[in-house]
This record gives C-alpha cells, sequence and structure tokens, in this order.
C-alpha cells in the first residue's frame, strides 16, 4: 500500500513538471512585444525626411540602424510589436505610425490642445514628456491598444497644469494595419498630475494592467485598465510630497520586473522605494535613500532595476549608482559605479535616461544631441561586475535624449531574464526544456529505474 501511494505522488509530481515546463517554455517564446525601438531627431538633406535609428533586437548582430523617416522624435515616444518582435505601430507623441511609417488614420493630433498649438504645433516634430505615454493592450480584445499620454495645458499666468488622455488603436481595421478609433478622451479630468513617471505594470492575473501615476501633493494616482474600461482607484499615500516645481520632469519612476517593488527617483525627492501587491494594486512605502545629495543643483535623474530585481540603479548627471536591496545596512547598500568622463560626442554625455532593454543590459542615453549612448552589460552582477561601459554603443545619427516606456508582461520579462542573464538563448532553452519533458516522461513510465521509493 506505502509503495503504491509513493507511486502516485511521484506521478502526480511528474505531472507538475511536464506543465511547468511547457508553460516556461511558452512564455518565454511570448515576450518580444518591445523588441522595436526607435529613436533621433536629426534631419536630413531631404525635405521632410528625417535621420533616426532603430533598434531591432531580433538582430543580434546588428540591433542598431539607420532608418529615414519622415517624423521625429522628441522625448516621448513608444513602440509596440507583436508576441513574436514584428512591429505593430509607434508614436512620436504627436502621431501614431504604422509598421509601414505611415500615419494611421485619424492617428495625428495626439495631445493636441492650446499647449501643443503653442510650442509644438507640427505633429512631425514629436513631443516632449520623458514618461508621459504608454501602449497597453485591452484586457478585452487582443487586437485592440490603449495609447495612454499626457500633455501640459497651458495658462497664460501662472503655471502650466498636466493632465491625462487616453487614445485608443484597432489593429483589425485598415487592412490590419490599425486605425486610431478615438484620441484625445479624458478618464481623469483633475489637472493635478506631475509631468513624467507615468508607469504600468500587469496584474496579477496576468491580464488586466495598473497604471501608476504621482500628482502635486502626496499623493500617487491609481488607475485600474480591466475588461470593463480604465477604473480610477483611491489615491494612495506616498508617504511624501511631491511639488510641480521640484518633482515634475526631474526623474523617473519604474516597477522591478518581478513586479513587486516599485521605484521613484529624482533630484529633490531622492530615492523612494515601495512594495507593490498585483493583486490590490497596493503601495507600501518602504524606505527612503539618498544615493548621493545634488540638492539645489538643479539637474534631472533617473532609476531602473536589474532583470533580476535585486538591484536599483540611480544616474543623476555625472554620477551612477547601484543600490542592492538585498543589502540590509543601507550604508553598504550604495556603490559608486562610476562618474561621467568627461566625454564629448560631440556634446557633454552625462548620464540622463535609463532604460532596461529585452537583451537585459540598460541602456543609458545622455541628455543632449548624442552619437553615442552609455550601457550597463550585466546589471544582475554586484558592483563593478556590472560591466558599466561608457559611450559603449555608436548610433548612426543623433539620439536627441530620446528613450521608450515599456508596457511590460512581468512574469515573461522576469523568466526571460533569468535566462538571458545565465547566457542560455531561447533555442537552446527550449531544446534542454524538451530534452527534459522526455527524461521526465521516461521517468514516469519507469521509475523503479531512477529511483528508490
Amino acid at each position: 500500500m506505502s509503495n503504491r501511494i509513493n507511486s502516485m505522488r511521484f506521478y502526480y509530481f511528474i505531472i507538475i513538471l511536464i506543465i511547468i515546463c511547457i508553460s516556461t517554455v511558452t512564455v518565454h517564446t511570448q515576450s518580444k512585444q518591445d523588441y522595436i525601438w526607435f529613436c533621433g531627431y536629426e534631419s536630413s538633406p531631404t525635405p521632410n525626411i528625417f535621420n533616426a535609428h532603430k533598434y531591432d533586437f531580433k538582430n543580434h548582430n546588428n540591433v542598431i540602424s539607420k532608418i529615414d523617416l519622415p517624423f521625429r522624435f522628441a522625448s516621448s515616444n513608444s513602440s509596440l510589436c507583436d508576441s513574436v518582435g514584428n512591429l505593430q505601430f509607434y508614436t512620436n507623441g504627436r502621431k501614431v505610425i504604422d509598421k509601414n511609417n505611415n500615419p494611421m488614420p485619424n492617428g495625428s493630433d495626439i495631445n493636441k490642445g492650446d499647449w501643443s498649438d503653442r510650442f509644438f504645433p507640427d505633429p512631425i516634430s514629436g513631443y516632449p514628456g520623458d514618461q508621459d505615454v504608454l501602449i497597453l493592450q485591452d484586457p478585452k480584445y487582443n487586437l485592440g491598444h490603449y495609447l495612454i499620454h499626457k500633455t501640459p495645458v497651458y495658462y497664460p499666468i501662472g503655471y502650466d497644469s498636466i493632465e491625462i488622455r487616453v487614445s485608443y488603436i484597432d489593429m483589425a481595421l485598415d487592412n490590419g494595419l490599425g486605425d486610431v478609433t478615438f484620441k484625445n478622451q479624458y478618464f481623469y479630468k483633475t489637472q493635478n498630475l506631475l509631468l513624467g513617471y507615468l508607469t504600468a505594470i500587469h496584474h496579477q492575473n496576468q491580464r488586466d494592467w495598473w497604471v501608476l501615476q504621482p500628482t502635486n501633493s502626496d499623493k500617487i494616482k491609481t488607475f485600474l485598465i480591466d475588461t470593463s474600461g480604465i477604473r480610477v482607484m483611491p489615491d494612495q499615500d506616498a508617504n511624501h510630497r511631491f511639488t510641480a516645481e521640484k518633482s515634475s520632469s526631474s526623474g523617473t519612476a519604474r516597477f522591478s520586473p518581478d513586479g513587486k517593488h516599485y521605484a521613484i527617483y529624482n533630484e529633490t525627492d531622492n530615492l523612494l522605494i515601495y512594495d507593490f501587491d498585483r493583486s490590490t494594486g497596493q503601495l507600501t512605502f518602504k524606505k527612503k535613500m539618498v544615493p548621493i545629495d545634488t540638492s539645489g543643483i538643479g539637474i534631472f535623474c533617473s532609476v531602473e532595476w536589474s532583470p533580476n530585481s535585486r538591484f536599483i540603479y540611480t544616474a543623476t548627471s555625472d554620477y551612477l549608482h547601484q543600490i542592492d536591496t538585498w543589502e540590509t545596512d543601507d550604508s553598504k547598500a550604495i556603490q559608486l559605479i562610476d562618474r561621467y568622463n568627461g566625454t564629448l560626442d560631440p556634446f557633454r554625455t552625462s548620464f540622463f535616461l535609463m532604460v532596461l532593454g529585452p537583451d537585459c543590459r540598460i541602456y543609458l542615453t545622455p541628455v543632449d544631441g548624442s552619437r553615442s549612448i552609455h550601457v550597463i552589460k550585466n546589471p544582475n552582477e554586484l558592483g563593478a561586475a556590472c560591466n558599466f561601459v561608457q559611450n559603449g554603443i555608436k548610433l548612426p545619427n543623433d539620439n536627441s535624449g530620446s528613450y521608450l516606456t515599456f508596457h511590460v508582461c512581468v512574469l515573461m520579462k522576469k523568466i526571460s531574464a533569468i535566462l538571458r542573464s545565465h547566457r542560455y538563448s531561447a533555442r537552446r532553452y527550449i531544446i534542454g526544456a524538451i530534452s527534459l519533458s522526455i527524461l521526465i516522461l521516461r521517468l514516469a513510465t519507469s521509475p523503479s529505474k531512477f529511483l528508490i521509493l
């Protein structure tokens, strides 16, 4: 009787292992929605054509290439690929553009208003906003996508305020090239938001979305996108007061790839770290840290997580720091990785915006127009082993400081990060998983040959 029970337990164990292997392979092969980026602002000799460059992470031998487009990119941009890394559409903050580099029907005049008419009237030229646009798949409709975007509201007297809008792209229309079915609609009318810091992450159910946005107060605005649409949730306590004068457009916010943490960083507010519950959307303040005191200098800062969600990186103009979140002693947790080395290419290439790429490297753009960017090649490693290289990637043309904001599925990103950090390619991993499944099946048919029950 005892042997029979043990045999049954063993078979259940084998079935669970097979399910895990198959599920992991499936997830790993579906994590390529951020595989193409667009950047660049340089004019060309050809009228109405601009020199941009494209990052294509499917092309391992030549990730970055020059591309001529009838649009420019300022700091507001985002793009979306399908599950195998093929471009679907992208935006420069003023237009929605299809995969053939043509404006979608009804895709012009995103963010239109008095402010854009006064300062950025031509949609070809792009739009400012370092973290003010997101592309999120509709939880109810696989071919539908929400474009969440923010814009200043012009006031002749006093400070401009910030509002958030939504546009919608249906990829079933225009023969699969997509159509903007509505644009510039309001789902939250209070104009109390900060510039920048717009961040999203998948709900625990891997279908819905949490969207977080700090406000000009001590609150963080929370939205839930589910099958019913966009829902405004109760404000959450930031345990800190943000101000439009010093916090707006001065830093960035990021979720950790495992979805358990959230970080905000700028010069005035310093590094604020929170725990996050993806099932409820609840933020819990954890701690405030000061990687380096630059108060009063007036510089832009940015933050990014390592793929394994252990390390936080902060870029503060001339300084790059690493914070080890596993270290309980804060005095030992912060390490200076490097200082700006003074390189001009052709302008100062001091540290500006960071983003975690699908290859699990962290890319760091300079603040001014530059023909090179910095890269952290091994961000999962402690200290100098993270392998930070200044001006390590040469660009075919001017970058203009632009970068991408991502709509990342946490589970997909986490598994991909683990595999890539151990230098496994998708092909090798799939072959290994299949081999493991075969071994498991053999174990299931003849357990006595392998195990002592």
